[in-house]
């Protein structure tokens, strides 16, 4: 193509005598509005399995267990009474067996 030509070409394109065109060509540099996107529900959610709840433990920490009064009367003593009197006799007999190899702190 040279200089003269290019006047004859411009002006056939736009007279389209050598290639006729379907439609009008245009160009979009954007849309006026954007497409709006309709969100998708969120599925159901799934029901928990029925479960019947654990029962309340009834621990409140480091309490010690107290009965009542006469439960703990019922109950084996844990000291037996001794008088004072023989109780001076059984230590003194238990030194003389043992030959007082024993110290009193």
């Amino acid at each position: 193509m040279d200089a003269s030509s290019v006047t004859s070409f411009l002006q056939a394109c736009a007279d389209q005598q050598s290639a006729p065109l379907k439609s009008m060509p245009r160009i979009k540099a954007r849309p006026s509005k954007p497409k709006k996107v309709t969100a998708t529900s969120a599925p159901a959610p799934r029901p928990k399995p029925s479960q019947q709840p654990a029962p309340p433990h009834h621990r409140k920490g480091k309490v010690d267990q107290v009965g009542s009064r006469d439960s703990l009367q019922d109950e084996e003593p844990l000291f037996e009474a001794v008088e004072e009197v023989e109780a001076e006799e059984d230590g003194d007999q238990d030194e003389e067996d043992e030959g007082g190899d024993e110290v009193e702190l």
